[in-house]
C-alpha cells in the first residue's frame, strides 16, 4: 500500500513540477521574432545589392540579349496574328452590315482595337530597341528590368486589344440574333 501511495505521490509531484516549469516558460519574455527576421532581411538585401554591382560576363550579356530578341520576335508574330483577326472582324462587320444588321457597337469596338493595336506597335518598337541595348549596356540588369517593364506594358495592351475584339464579335453575334428574330417575326 505504501508503494502505491508513493508512486502516486511521485507522479503527482512530477506533474505539478512540470506544470510549474511550463507556467514559468510561458511567462518568460521571448525574443521578438520580427527583430530576428528584419536582421535576416537586411542581410539578404546587402547580399543582393552586392550581387547587383558585380559585372556580368560577356557571354551572359549576349545570352540575355538573344533571349530578349527572341521575345521581341514572338511579340511581332503575335502582332501579325492579331492584325489578321482585326481584318477578319472588319470583313465580318462589312458582311453583316450588307445584310442589314446594326453593327455600330461592333464598329466602335473594332476602332478601339485598332487604336490599341497602334499603341502595341509603338511599345513593341520600344521593347525591341531596349532589347538591343542589353548586350552593350554598362548596367545590363537595369536594361533587362526596363525590357521586362516594356513587355508587361505590351501584355496589358494586347489583352485590351483582345478584349475589344471579343466585344466586337459579341456585338456582331447579338446584332445577328436580333436581325433574325425580327425577320422571323415579320414573316
Amino acid at each position: 500500500m505504501k508503494k502505491i501511495i508513493t508512486g502516486i505521490g511521485i507522479a503527482t509531484i512530477s506533474f505539478v513540477f512540470t506544470g510549474i516549469a511550463f507556467a514559468e516558460y510561458e511567462n518568460e519574455t521571448k525574443p521578438a521574432v520580427t527583430g530576428v527576421r528584419t536582421t535576416i532581411v537586411e542581410k539578404n538585401k546587402a547580399v543582393m545589392e552586392k550581387r547587383d554591382t558585380r559585372p556580368i560576363a560577356k557571354d551572359k550579356k549576349e545570352n540575355l540579349s538573344k533571349r530578349a530578341n527572341q521575345m521581341t520576335e514572338k511579340v511581332s508574330d503575335m502582332i501579325i496574328r492579331i492584325e489578321k483577326h482585326i481584318t477578319k472582324v472588319g470583313e465580318l462587320i462589312v458582311k453583316f452590315e450588307s445584310k442589314g444588321a446594326n453593327v455600330t457597337d461592333a464598329k466602335t469596338h473594332l476602332d478601339m482595337a485598332k487604336v490599341k493595336m497602334a499603341e502595341v506597335k509603338v511599345k513593341a518598337e520600344e521593347a525591341k530597341t531596349t532589347a538591343g541595348t542589353i548586350a552593350t549596356s554598362e548596367t545590363p540588369r537595369d536594361a533587362v528590368k526596363a525590357f521586362q517593364d516594356k513587355v508587361k506594358e505590351l501584355q496589358v495592351l494586347i489583352k485590351e486589344v483582345q478584349k475589344h475584339l471579343v466585344e466586337s464579335i459579341k456585338s456582331l453575334k447579338n446584332s445577328n440574333e436580333n436581325r433574325t428574330a425580327t425577320t422571323t417575326q415579320t414573316q
